[in-house]
């Protein structure tokens, strides 16, 4: 079943591990002029709509156990602040549907030091002009490692999107991939975006008794974009047209 999707050409399953090598050398990083489709002005896109999978399994199925444990107060111990971040290597999206793979290749930098291109990840995870869908990013992620299993899922409640951060960050040292419409994003605000799909990549947290943020990379390339903190409640709302989707 396909989830969302984000840009490229499209691979069969059957030959994706065949295409994948053990390792491949990190590119320098190149920043992109802009991400917005001159076609459809003032509009950033490249997550693509699709069937969500709905049955729970393995990790997920155990961490979303533990969110509701946590959201009952049944985890004696757990912090109910703190700070924490994972270090990842960014580097913008080469071309305008690209997020998914940029924001592929920030969270495998987590893991291996050889990073694939932005180019060989589109390909792997069938990247087209209208974006790739989320689905296919798990299997690249787990073939690249294996500390954790991704799979593709839409996060169900607020308190579990927020967990699903701490628990990945604190747990396992995993960032995640986050989709959201771009134009309830707090950082475009000013931009006045329309209403489209983008991908960022959630690497850590920051709870205090008066915030709940969120640490996330934005690969779009444009001049607000990059390395944010923002409130969980907008980051939250800001996945409400796409489902919330998450990649963890």
């Amino acid at each position: 079943m396909r989830a969302l999707r984000f840009t490229a050409l499209i691979v069969p399953a059957s030959l994706i591990f065949l295409l994948m090598p053990a390792a491949q050398a990190a590119e320098p990083a190149t920043a992109v002029a802009t991400a917005v489709d001159p076609s459809r002005p003032g509009q950033l896109f490249g997550v693509r709509r699709g069937v969500a999978k709905s049955a729970l399994s393995g990790r997920i199925a155990a961490a979303h156990s533990y969110v509701v444990r946590v959201d009952r107060g049944l985890v004696p111990g757990r912090r109910t602040y703190g700070v924490a971040e994972i270090a990842i290597l960014t580097q913008d999206q080469e071309q305008l549907v690209w997020c998914v793979p940029a924001a592929t290749r920030a969270v495998l930098s987590a893991f291996v030091k050889n990073l694939p291109s932005q180019s060989y990840l589109a390909l792997l995870e069938g990247t087209d002009d209208l974006g790739t869908y989320l689905d296919r990013v798990p299997a690249v992620l787990n073939h690249y490692q294996n500390r954790v299993r991704y799979e593709s899922r839409n996060s169900r409640t607020l308190t579990e999107y927020r967990e699903a951060v701490r628990t990945d960050v604190d747990v396992y040292r995993a960032p995640l991939i986050l989709a959201i419409d771009p134009a309830n994003a707090p950082w475009y605000r000013k931009m006045s975006l329309l209403s489209g799909s983008h991908a960022i990549v959630a690497y850590g947290y920051a709870f205090t008794p008066r915030f709940a943020g969120i640490s996330v990379w934005d690969p779009s390339g444009l001049q607000v974009a990059g390395r944010q903190i923002a409130a969980v409640g907008d980051l939250w709302l800001a996945g409400n047209n796409l489902n919330h989707p998450v990649v963890w």
